[in-house]
């Protein structure tokens, strides 16, 4: 999985208007690296409203959606083995005690080949700084991202920030915006 801009990646996913709200636009383009597909079972964990679900869907995915507000200490998804296609998990591991543990679980939920993408916070500040909102972490370090999906017994591991200019931010604005603070990982089942 790619997640640099080309045709393939930015053809799967939504156009991302520039006033589109930051968030939405990460996801969106969440869904496109994924490569989610008709038929696909998919696992979408997030935090966030049901549009995510309804982009899916709109897919022709058939999707699971993992409970928002899951309890950040849980060790268990509670879903079967094997059971799904793809994982998307949108901003959900900075509010996860374990995020390695969490990441682990993941891959136990996908089918071999199955894909995962994970859209989060960059290391933006000191661990305690980022507990308002329910926030376990402040962001991660990407090595810390590629480490754990490692350990997990993932492949074809790409961890990268998400450019401002692919989600239709102004490159000079990212630094107030925040959005080269996001990172997009992805790895293979």
């Amino acid at each position: 999985m790619n997640v640099q801009p080309n045709n393939e990646n930015m053809a799967a996913g939504p156009d991302v208007a520039p006033s589109a709200g930051r968030l939405d636009a990460v996801a969106n383009f969440a869904i496109s690296v994924g490569g989610v597909k008709k038929g696909d079972v998919v696992a979408e964990i997030n935090t966030r409203d049901d549009s995510f679900t309804q982009r899916l869907r709109q897919l022709g995915a058939r999707v699971v959606s993992v409970d928002r507000w899951m309890s950040p200490g849980a060790k268990s998804l509670s879903m079967a083995p094997a059971s799904v296609d793809v994982i998307i998990a949108s901003m959900v591991l900075h509010h996860m005690h374990f995020p390695a543990v969490t990441i682990a679980e993941m891959k136990r939920m996908l089918r071999p080949g199955g894909r995962l993408v994970i859209t989060d916070m960059g290391r933006i500040g000191e661990v305690l700084a980022g507990r308002e909102r329910c926030r376990q972490w402040a962001g991660f370090y990407i090595s810390d991202i590629r480490h754990w999906l490692k350990s997990a017994g993932f492949s074809n591991i790409i961890v990268n920030p998400v450019p401002c200019q692919l989600l239709g931010f102004d490159a000079r604005r990212s630094k107030a915006d925040g959005c080269t603070d996001i990172f997009m990982a992805t790895g293979t089942a």
